[in-house]
């Protein structure tokens, strides 16, 4: 079994969206984690309306990373909106952030994902679902990583709220 987290980012109708993609991608764990939800910023930019709703979640597979992504993409395909993304609206992003341990490309996904480093919205609710789990590539701690990332880039600190959400 191979510890696995996934993130989660939606701002067209993201409530519904997420907890649609909840339902979906838990079928890949016989037990499921998951973060809090967060407002946070799309990008590190300072659009003020370039938000999402995001969110982590973890479990334990016995899937390989190759049949993970693919899950991922037919999940998502089922997300597809053509109307809301000619809007510019991100209907479902879901993103394979670990695959236990694992250093590797899928495709076009790499893992663990390029971003987590550089978007809040990614990094912090990972660290509710990996906390004392490290980097596979830099071997630093996911918290020190967010707290790294809060500082460097205060734009993106005052913009990321944990929000109440009915799961």
């Amino acid at each position: 079994m191979t510890r696995v987290c996934i993130g989660m980012r939606s701002n067209h109708a993201p409530e519904a969206s997420l907890r649609k993609a909840i339902a979906l991608v838990g079928q890949l764990f016989r037990e499921i984690e998951v973060s809090p939800v967060y407002r946070a910023p799309l990008s590190s930019a300072e659009d003020e309306s370039d938000f999402a709703l995001s969110m982590a979640i973890a479990g334990e597979t016995d899937k390989s990373a190759d049949e993970v992504v693919a899950f991922l993409n037919e999940t998502h395909a089922r997300f597809d909106q053509p109307a809301a993304q000619d809007a510019g609206e991100l209907v479902m992003e879901l993103t394979l952030l670990l695959y236990g341990g694992a250093v590797l490309s899928v495709g076009d996904v790499e893992v663990p994902s390029p971003r987590i480093e550089d978007l809040a919205g990614l990094l912090i609710p990972l660290t509710d679902v990996a906390a004392g789990q490290t980097h596979p590539l830099s071997d630093r701690p996911f918290l020190a990583m967010r707290d790294e990332l809060l500082a460097r880039d205060p734009g993106q600190a005052g913009k990321v709220d944990e929000v109440p959400f009915a799961f």
